[in-house]
């Protein structure tokens, strides 16, 4: 059953290393263990960057809403601020009022009693 052309399969399987040396299938195989082994490995530590790639998304976007929260909380601290001056000069614009109104009532009572006593 020879046919002319037919290609014979190889008994054996000759396969460089990456230093140039002959492999048998025995070596071969266990190459590609190894190589297959490290590509899981790889996978595994890829999955796992992955996962802290998006922690740190997420820690980054939660970053940046408390910088915001933080910086519209500076202005409304700001903004108190102000509220509270104005508060703390109401007392006194009453004071200097009922001073004001006491000084008038002094001098019309002064001059009313001058006025009175000089006959007017």
């Amino acid at each position: 059953m020879g046919q002319a052309g037919a290609h014979k399969k190889p008994t054996h399987l000759i396969v460089k290393s990456k230093g140039g040396a002959k492999l048998n299938e025995l070596d071969f195989v266990r190459e590609m263990q190894a190589i297959e082994s490290r590509c899981k490995s790889n996978s595994h530590r890829i999955d796992d960057l992955e996962k802290n790639q998006e922690a740190i998304n997420q820690l980054a976007t939660s970053t940046a809403v408390m910088a915001q929260n933080i910086s519209t909380m500076g202005e409304r601290i700001d903004s108190m601020g102000n509220d509270i001056k104005d508060l703390k000069e109401v007392p006194a614009a009453r004071w200097k009022f009922v001073v004001e109104k006491a000084i008038y009532i002094l001098v019309a009572g002064i001059g009313g009693y001058f006025l009175s006593r000089f006959g007017m």
